[in-house]
């Protein structure tokens, strides 16, 4: 988690951080106590209600399949990882929001493909404004 490494550049910016999942509870628990020390609030939302309010959609087979993809998990195997049989969406595409004190959301950034994020700089320049 790329926001992880660069949590204090984050909290000089009073930001707080929350992750939202749709995975199970089996799987949710041991993620959000594996990243226990990371600062950041987990949500458990399988019901995709937080998804839906945000406008975030679900991946086409295409978007699936596209290099970009490709080329992460074959990264990941080549380091040594393993691509695991998952029992989630993996359609579900997910987002980047920053929220203002009042819930306003200031920036937006609804996923393409399942490896489209922004940049660290790119949040950290909507909090620097």
């Amino acid at each position: 988690m790329q926001v992880q490494k660069n949590f204090q550049r984050f909290e000089k910016h009073g930001v707080q951080v929350l992750v939202v999942s749709f995975s199970k509870r089996e799987l949710f628990e041991p993620f959000a106590k594996d990243h226990a020390h990371s600062h950041f609030t987990f949500l458990r939302d399988p019901e995709c209600k937080a998804y839906k309010a945000f406008g975030l959609r679900r991946a086409k087979i295409t978007e699936m399949l596209k290099p970009t993809v490709a080329i992460k998990y074959f990264s990941l195997i080549l380091k040594g990882g393993k691509v695991k049989k998952t029992q989630e969406d993996v359609y579900q595409l997910g987002g980047d929001f920053i929220l203002d004190p009042q819930g306003k959301v200031i920036f937006s950034y609804p996923s393409q493909h399942p490896d489209d994020r922004p940049s660290i700089q790119e949040l950290l320049s909507v909090l620097d404004q």
